[in-house]
């Protein structure tokens, strides 16, 4: 069982939250405003695609993007749950599960 960063033990039992600026191409953590991680343009857009493929749920693309995670050893890609599984996101927008 996985802890999601609000501290619920299930992310399907994670409300979403508004962590996303788009203007600034960055995460932003629920907690202090500041920015956690960076995004590209790239992904960005990949994240984009997904959102129109299928909300998942989701009731706007920004509470879409807050449930972006960094990932540790990738190169900077960051990863999403979406329609029941991880998705990993390159820098350079290429979308993997």
């Amino acid at each position: 069982m996985s802890i999601c960063t609000h501290g619920n033990k299930s992310h399907e039992a994670c409300e979403p939250c508004d962590h996303v600026t788009l203007d600034s191409l960055s995460v932003i953590t629920p907690d202090d405003g500041k920015p956690s991680f960076p995004i590209t343009p790239a992904q960005r857009d990949a994240l984009n695609r997904k959102f129109v493929q299928d909300p998942d749920g989701s009731e706007s693309f920004e509470t879409f993007c807050a449930r972006a995670r960094p990932t540790i050893c990738m190169d900077s890609a960051i990863a999403i749950r979406w329609c029941s599984m991880w998705l990993a996101i390159e820098t350079d927008g290429h979308t993997h599960s």
